[in-house]
């Protein structure tokens, strides 16, 4: 994308420094606004800021979906270097995919989640994308209820769009659909 559209890219970030209050709007901009690259979803109800179960279930599944993107074209796709990787910047990087409203918290429970179980982390992830959300957040770091039975229907970032085959997680916005 840098590549090919460095000229809107350029555009979109220069003026004032980035901060972080900033960088989602302006990633927005670029890959919903302008190249219509990702269609625009529905921010997250308040409701995930008010339980640490959902906040579990959307940082996992940004993580999963991070480490999906190198699916097919990425000869250590899901081996311990990818993954570790990932892990590495997961947190940092969030600020380009979460809205304002919940990036704070957000951010705090990724980095609690990376820096206290990063190795079951790393292992959930490598052993299957699709339940390490379940399994990190009622197995490993106890955020959810072993009751807990809704991990399809996760809230996830508007830039990790993958075809309709692919999709691990649904938003909630869906919820109530027929799929």
């Amino acid at each position: 994308m840098t590549t090919k559209w460095h000229n809107v890219v350029a555009t979109s970030f220069s003026g004032d420094e980035p901060v972080e209050t900033n960088m989602y709007g302006r990633t927005h901009h670029v890959c919903v606004k302008t190249l219509d690259y990702c269609d625009d979803v529905p921010p997250p109800s308040k409701n995930i800021l008010q339980s640490t179960c959902e906040m579990c279930k959307a940082v996992v599944a940004d993580i999963s979906m991070v480490v999906q993107r190198h699916e097919g074209g990425y000869a250590l796709y899901r081996t311990k270097q990818h993954v570790y990787h990932v892990l590495d910047t997961a947190c940092s990087s969030s600020v380009l995919r979460i809205p304002p409203n919940i990036h704070t918290k957000f951010s705090t429970i990724c980095e609690e989640i990376v820096e206290e179980h990063e190795h079951a982390l790393a292992s959930a992830m490598i052993d299957d994308l699709h339940t390490a959300v379940k399994t990190v957040c009622t197995s490993v770091t106890g955020m959810c209820p072993m009751t807990e039975t809704n991990f399809k229907y996760v809230w996830t970032s508007s830039f990790h769009q993958v075809p309709y085959e692919k999709t691990m997680f649904w938003p909630p916005h869906l919820q109530n659909t027929d799929l």
